[in-house]
């Protein structure tokens, strides 16, 4: 798929960016003249992501505002994933990256409803989150929220209260 100026896109796990630029890169080092590059702008971080138009890493286009709601929607009917019960930080993260892989919403919302509940547990137990927990269920909300935000055309400071009234609302009824 090719994509326009001004498109938002998901960049790898990189977030939403902001297709600022198509074109051959002038001037910079190692790049092939002939090759169109997307010029990319992350809409909430700084920075500058050059990558070629043919390139094989993921992109994809962010979600509709309905596509979003309606995830909002399934997430009481969500089940946290049981998949790995390990301790071992390594075999964690490992499991933890497979939900990353598929760039989907739906799998992050499913990781972050795994390590809620799993620290509700904990919890219950009288243990914290462990911190390979925090790393990736941060990374996974701060991708869903970025997301969320532009799909929704909402600040992304207000995504988390929206997904919660939504949520509350829908458990209401």
């Amino acid at each position: 798929m090719m994509y326009q100026i001004g498109d938002l896109i998901v960049y790898n796990s990189g977030g939403v960016c902001r297709v600022a630029d198509i074109g051959p890169l002038e001037g910079i080092f190692a790049a092939d003249e002939d090759r169109p590059y997307y010029t990319l702008h992350p809409l909430f971080d700084n920075g500058v992501i050059r990558v070629p138009v043919d390139s094989k890493v993921f992109m994809r286009p962010v979600i509709s505002k309905e596509e979003a709601d309606a995830l909002i929607e399934q997430i009481p009917a969500m089940r946290a994933d049981t998949g790995c019960s390990s301790n071992s930080p390594q075999l964690l993260s490992e499991h933890y990256r497979t939900f990353f892989a598929s760039h989907r919403c739906e799998d992050l919302l499913t990781l972050i409803k795994t390590v809620y509940t799993k620290s509700q547990r904990a919890g219950s137990h009288g243990k914290g989150m462990g911190r390979t927990d925090q790393h990736y269920m941060q990374r996974a909300r701060d991708l869903v929220e970025q997301e969320f935000s532009v799909a929704l055309g909402i600040p992304l400071a207000d995504v988390s209260d929206y997904i919660a009234r939504k949520v509350e609302a829908a458990g209401a009824s």
